[in-house]
């Protein structure tokens, strides 16, 4: 029987696929499915069509790579652990999509990481403020995704 993976875990498969135009091998080099897993599910749910098809703003794949820098955040805080090497190296692989995309995300990827640096130190001083700002930091990207992702 073919292993299962939570949700979140072919979301994130699916994005690196359709908006940031990686492929199953490089994908499988981040995330735990092995490439033919990942192929198998682009095939069988047309993510390469999408891939295809999708546009190539990039504001919305800089607010995507945000969002999911986000969504690996938020899955390690509600696992009650710090992020793993795997994971920290995904995000840094996001921010540096994000540099090369073009000079006006400089500023969004310069963003992540002094808000980055500012959430340490609030989670050092009260996680539970860390988790409610968290949250809204969550609902703000999505919020951008939505008002200016063109989709």
């Amino acid at each position: 029987m073919p292993k299962t993976y939570e949700s979140h875990i072919k979301e994130q498969a699916k994005t690196y696929l359709v908006m940031l135009n990686m492929k199953p091998e490089e994908i499988s080099a981040i995330l735990a499915p092995s490439a033919t897993t990942i192929h198998r599910w682009a095939d069988d749910e047309g993510w390469y069509r999408l891939q295809e098809l999708r546009n190539g703003s990039t504001l919305k794949l800089g607010l995507e790579a945000v969002n999911q820098i986000n969504l690996i955040m938020m899955q390690a805080r509600e696992d009650g652990r710090t992020m793993t090497a795997k994971e920290v190296d995904q995000c840094a692989k996001l921010r540096k999509l994000m540099e090369g995309l073009n000079r006006e995300l400089g500023y969004v990827s310069n963003a992540i990481e002094v808000m980055g640096s500012f959430m340490e130190y609030v989670r050092e001083k009260d996680e539970e403020l860390f988790k409610v700002l968290t949250e809204h930091s969550m609902q703000f990207t999505n919020k951008l995704y939505r008002e200016l992702g063109d989709g």
